[in-house]
């Protein structure tokens, strides 16, 4: 007679014992869909991490197993950490808020991450460690992962048109070319208020001193000039793509879909490169195959980074810059630190340019909130009209100077504009409209821009 040997389920997973894939399940389940509709999915792609996610359970489960006594411990310490990987943002945001509109107390989102995983591991490790109750989180886990599964979320998806269905409204720009090409530097200020709408506001014309200034030294200046999108992501990425605005379901793209399709085969850049054109990108996004200065948006560019764009670990390296250790102490080190290198190291870039076939974009987050350019201009906490114009007439110091410096170390085509204007203004002010000026630009091209998202066909057509 045969003994056939029995499988002992409890080593391969057990109710009773804490478990890291119970942790990431529920975030599977509330992301599901969206993974699945990822740009950047593909069976391959998710069996990939898959099979990361079990090898890491493994790898805990036999470690804790080699531990003895120290096996309470360490599993509180996993299981804590990996709560706070994947679930950090659900609460630390909301804590920060809290403190910050109730307390009037501002402090680093940093700080309470750090304060609120102390009080969990202490919390876990005397309810677990003391009364073993590891069977009481798998199955609060398993029960929040099915609600997350078919949850309105995922059940309930908007439709809208596929991207690819979107078309740009490309069109011609007739221009006189000069017989010598210049670079052409494009300079967004984010979040750039129309100096039209604000003197609605203010009735001061103080609000064109700056404008005025521009003037005065040959610049065409538009004091109020349209733009089709409110979000800087979808603004710019439809300048790059010969305005894809003019089809209105464009604002409505997600964020991964506009950074695969329109922002890494920007038509722009595809367009130069065919001409020859060299591009520089002192900005926030890829475009093309460049990498940003400085990514200051959360987004991913591939399955493994859109899997974890939820986790508190993706939103830590992007404020941070991969984990710089300046910027995890300092508060908003990270958006001092791109606006800094553009404003003070710009001009000694292009005074290194030999090559006239050049395009140079740079992107400053100014005067876009966090209203903070550190000793220079201290934080303003509130955002408000008040705050905000303050640091749009220290914008305007910044871009005066900037504007100066450049002109001092070569000639440049240059286009300076906002993306959009001010998105929480309280006095109503209409953000579809925003400030653009142009230098050394033909005034009969120049005509024929109507929109912000038309300015990549003005840059097409600057060169031959």
């Amino acid at each position: 007679m045969s003994i056939k040997p029995k499988l002992n389920t409890s080593s391969l997973w057990d109710i009773n014992k804490p478990s890291f894939l119970m942790v990431v399940l529920p975030y599977i389940g509330f992301n599901w869909r969206e993974l699945y509709e990822s740009p950047f999915y593909s069976l391959r792609q998710a069996e990939l991490v898959l099979l990361l996610l079990i090898a890491i359970e493994l790898v805990f489960k036999q470690l804790v197993k080699k531990t003895g006594k120290y096996e309470q411990v360490l599993s509180v310490l996993f299981i804590c950490f990996s709560i706070l990987f994947f679930y950090g943002n659900n609460f630390v945001v909301p804590v920060s808020e809290f403190i910050s509109s109730i307390l009037h107390f501002f402090i680093r989102d940093k700080l309470v991450f750090l304060l609120i995983t102390f009080f969990i591991l202490i919390m876990l490790n005397y309810i677990f460690a003391k009364y073993k109750k590891w069977k009481v989180l798998n199955v609060f886990l398993g029960i929040y992962c099915l609600v997350n599964i078919f949850s309105s979320k995922n059940l309930e998806v908007e439709k809208i048109s596929p991207i690819e269905s979107i078309q740009n409204g490309y069109k011609p720009i007739t221009t006189n070319f000069n017989k010598n090409e210049k670079p052409i530097v494009l300079i967004v200020m984010d979040e750039y208020s129309s100096p039209d709408e604000l003197y609605k506001i203010l009735k001061d014309s103080a609000v064109y001193d700056f404008s005025n200034g521009l003037k005065k030294a040959g610049w065409e200046v538009r004091n109020s000039f349209y733009t089709y999108e409110k979000s800087t992501i979808h603004s710019i990425s439809s300048l790059f793509n010969f305005n894809l605005s003019k089809d209105s379901s464009y604002g409505n793209q997600k964020n991964e879909n506009i950074i695969s399709k329109k922002m890494m085969k920007a038509a722009l850049i595809d367009s130069l490169n065919s001409k020859g054109v060299s591009f520089s990108n002192y900005s926030i996004f890829h475009l093309g195959s460049t990498e940003p200065l400085t990514q200051l948006y959360l987004y991913p560019t591939s399955f493994t980074e859109h899997f974890l764009i939820k986790t508190s670990f993706s939103k830590q390296k992007i404020l941070s810059n991969n984990f710089k250790f300046k910027n995890l102490i300092r508060i908003n080190s990270n958006v001092i630190g791109h606006n800094n290198y553009i404003l003070n190291n710009l001009t000694n870039e292009l005074g290194t340019i030999k090559n006239n076939k050049r395009f140079i974009y740079a992107h400053l987050f100014m005067p876009h909130p966090p209203f903070d350019l550190g000793a220079e201009f201290p934080i303003k906490h509130s955002i408000n009209f008040e705050n905000y114009f303050l640091f749009w007439k220290f914008n305007n110091t910044k871009m005066e100077a900037l504007l100066n410096s450049i002109n001092k170390v070569g000639d440049y085509r240059i286009i300076l504009t906002g993306d959009h204007g001010f998105r929480k203004n309280e006095h109503n002010e209409n953000f579809h409209y925003t400030f653009t000026a142009f230098k050394g630009f033909d005034s009969l091209a120049l005509k024929q821009i109507e929109s912000i998202q038309d300015i990549g066909l003005l840059i097409n057509a600057g060169f031959k």
